[in-house]
């Protein structure tokens, strides 16, 4: 979906900025200002948020020029530089166009989809809905960024094809409580740390089914937690949520609104009608 008037001047004028704010957290601002417009946001209401949202933004810091794709596979992890990246990954777009460099991109950095909360392939997400090349760039420079592997593959075997029994076998295994780290990518990089955490990721079958199951899984997680950690595996409804100003809510609301016209789920409704603070639908 092609983006337009307001929305499409506001993302453009993100692209300025560094895709992690001036706290060192996730930049969300282009991931809400279409998750609002989407749900039916006036172009006062993104100005405003936008306005709202600016002074936790950061300019893009310079780094080391990245010319080729071995550069660019050395560069995976590689903080601060976004940048770089995304110069290098708009010549690709500009030479290949965005399938083509999606594709040839794309598989080297699946094993570290977990860096920054997810945060990387949800932008790139988003940059592929508004179908802009430059966006896409940013969202691939991004993913590189904070690309964060959870330990080698190959380790264990294979074990269920359902997400919730993978996920209780790790509260199995799990030794103490969840380390305190001021993110979630801290925490989830000290977690696969552990011994304890050796083989997890291989536990899960995946093939065609998967990514469903996963989405159902993420909701049921939520929906019975109320977890902030667990709302991150689920973004990735209702439009008076375009009124709230925190992009946490906004972007839940708009994800569980899409993946409920793809399967309609009460548990999808529920979680997100109670983070907008209204009534469950009743269907």
């Amino acid at each position: 979906m092609t983006d337009h008037g307001a929305l499409a001047t506001l993302l453009d004028d993100e692209l300025a900025c560094d895709a992690t704010t001036s706290d060192r957290l996730s930049n969300h601002l282009p991931m809400a200002l279409v998750a609002l417009s989407r749900l039916g946001a006036t172009d006062d209401r993104l100005a405003g948020f936008a306005a709202r949202y600016q002074h936790r933004l950061a300019p893009i810091p310079s780094s080391e020029p990245i010319a080729t794709f071995d550069e660019w596979l050395a560069a995976r992890g590689r903080d601060g530089a976004y940048g770089a990246l995304r110069e290098y990954l708009e010549r690709c777009v500009a030479a290949d166009g965005v399938d083509a460099t999606v594709r040839r991109h794309l598989p080297h950095l699946i094993d570290g989809l977990s860096g920054a909360a997810f945060h990387g392939i949800i932008r790139l997400a988003y940059a592929l809905d508004a179908a802009s090349g430059p966006r896409v760039a940013a969202g691939l420079a991004y993913l590189t960024e904070v690309h964060q592997p959870l330990g080698p593959r190959g380790v264990d075997v294979p074990r269920t094809e359902d997400p919730v029994v993978a996920l209780a076998a790790v509260a199995e295994r799990a030794s103490g409580g969840a380390p305190r780290t001021r993110t979630i990518g801290e925490r989830l990089r000290l977690v696969a740390a552990q011994p304890t955490f050796t083989g997890v990721a291989d536990w899960l079958a995946t093939d065609e089914t998967t990514p469903s199951r996963l989405c159902a899984a993420a909701a049921a997680l939520y929906a019975a937690t109320d977890d902030f950690i667990a709302l991150h595996g689920l973004t990735g409804s209702h439009a008076a949520a375009t009124t709230s100003d925190d992009e946490h809510v906004v972007k839940l609301v708009y994800t569980a609104r899409t993946l409920d016209e793809r399967r309609p789920d009460p548990l999808l409704r529920a979680a997100a009608s109670r983070q907008a603070g209204l009534a469950p639908d009743p269907r």
